[in-house]
């Protein structure tokens, strides 16, 4: 297996990566919105007990949600903190897997630029010495 091989394997396995750790990024920011969606609903079923007659437990668990959504809120947010690291330092790995494989292509394209004009110069040479052979 040859080294560009390697490198395009290593690409692949990176950017995979990357969207894994996006997508679980994304699920966990998904469930902060929906976290958050309740708080306010219950904020707002807190804030309309002043207007409605709603008994004391109905009170109660409404305020048991909103703290156990807060605290949800606030584990899902340090995952999220923990999940921004992980998708930045996949995007900074797959990205340098990019730039590994790109100077690859760059060198082996210069090589065979090379070689070609090492073989232009050789026909030259030799049509120049059959000329004043003749």
């Amino acid at each position: 297996m040859t080294s560009e091989d390697l490198l395009n394997r290593l690409v692949r396995v990176r950017e995979l990566r990357l969207m894994a750790e996006a997508a679980r990024l994304k699920g966990r920011a998904t469930a902060l919105s929906e976290i958050q969606s309740r708080l306010a609903q219950a904020h707002l079923a807190a804030s309309a007990s002043t207007q409605e007659a709603i008994t004391l437990p109905d009170l109660g668990a409404i305020g048991e949600a909103r703290l156990s959504g807060v605290r949800r809120s606030v584990e899902i947010r340090k995952e999220i903190v923990e999940l921004s690291d992980k998708v930045n330092h996949a995007s900074r790995m797959t990205e340098s897997a990019r730039n590994a494989r790109s100077e690859l292509i760059k060198e082996k394209r210069a090589a065979a630029e090379r070689s070609s004009e090492n073989e232009s110069e050789q026909f030259l040479n030799w049509k120049r010495a059959s000329k004043t052979q003749r």
